[in-house]
């Protein structure tokens, strides 16, 4: 019991002087008043604005396709990094059986009329070699033969497109696959395999297919309070 006595008078003297140490210490940062001194130093003061707002890429736009139908294959996925004419997409074309049954019926016809005027031009050539028609009719008649012939191409280019998606003659090149028009990187894909496509035009926005962006030129966009907009000058950190 002596012992235990002992220990206890010894912790309450060490807590006693600690105390007191603590105290001695404490007094010699206050002056008479009890307030508290610190040394004086010289430095800059720091004015902070603050700004709401996001981190984003400079540069970014949307991939849309000009033909319509289903995504049939996916050729990215988000976070890749994609360069200019990188395949991203290729749109299987999805038309309607009436779709189908007007270009069909479209080519037959285009392809009687084209018939019709070749026979009449040849006929022509024949009565104009035997002095029987004039030049001015035979340049008629071999004007609406070029045009029926190019009717008869377009309709048929305009089935190829229906059809397959793809033109296989003509001077305009027409593809299902769409291509990025710039280098960046994939930020988001909207659409998966399966999904229908509404195609860009004058008329309507069109299916977003994905969003690419420079991530090598980012910027802050956001808002400032109005007691802060002062303190804000070009080039600051």
């Amino acid at each position: 019991m002596a012992k235990v006595l002992r220990l206890l008078v010894i912790v309450v003297v060490l807590a006693g002087a600690a105390g007191g140490i603590y105290a001695w210490v404490g007094s010699r940062d206050k002056d008479e008043n009890g307030n508290t001194l610190i040394e004086a130093e010289i430095g800059s003061i720091t004015e902070k604005a603050l700004a709401v707002g996001q981190i984003e890429p400079r540069d970014q736009f949307q991939v849309k396709s000009k033909i319509s139908g289903i995504v049939k294959r996916c050729f990215v996925e988000v976070g890749d990094v994609v360069s200019t004419g990188d395949a991203l997409f290729e749109i299987a074309p999805d038309p309607t059986p009436q779709e189908l049954l007007n270009v069909d019926h479209s080519v037959r016809s285009s392809e009687a009329i084209y018939l019709k005027a070749q026979a009449d031009y040849e006929r022509g050539v024949e009565l104009h070699e035997d002095g029987l028609m004039s030049k001015g009719d035979l340049d008629a008649i071999r004007e609406s033969f070029e045009l029926a012939r190019l009717a008869r191409q377009q309709a048929s280019d305009n089935r190829d497109l229906t059809r397959s998606g793809k033109v296989s003659g003509g001077d305009t090149e027409v593809e299902t696959i769409i291509r990025t028009s710039a280098s960046g990187t994939v930020l988001n894909r909207s659409v998966d395999v399966g999904d229908p496509v509404v195609p860009l035009t004058s008329y309507q926005p069109g299916t977003e297919l994905a969003n690419v962006a420079d991530m090598s030129d980012l910027i802050f966009k956001g808002t400032v309070d109005e007691i802060d907009v002062g303190k804000i000058t070009e080039g600051m950190p």
